[in-house]
């Protein structure tokens, strides 16, 4: 979980060596943390104005996941605030 938030930070961070529509992701996710549990990755990709596949592919690169393991880390976040 911790390496997740790291990446996700990291691509913030760092917005120069990711391609602009993951730093969009990665900012929605970080802003909107509360609430991902309960987004599809349809609902995801319509807010970030991008397709299910970018956000996939963006899960696997980040989380070396997909997108219920993203969603199973920020639920448990949110769960121990």
């Amino acid at each position: 979980m911790y390496s997740f938030f790291s990446n996700l930070k990291k691509c913030r961070d760092n917005n120069e060596l990711f391609p602009k529509i993951e730093v969009i992701i990665a900012n929605f996710i970080l802003d909107n943390h509360k609430i991902i549990p309960d987004l599809s990755i349809k609902e995801l990709a319509q807010r970030c104005n991008t397709s299910t596949s970018t956000i996939s592919r963006f899960c696997k690169r980040i989380n070396g996941s997909d997108f219920k393991t993203l969603k199973r880390s920020e639920e448990h976040t949110s769960e121990l605030q």
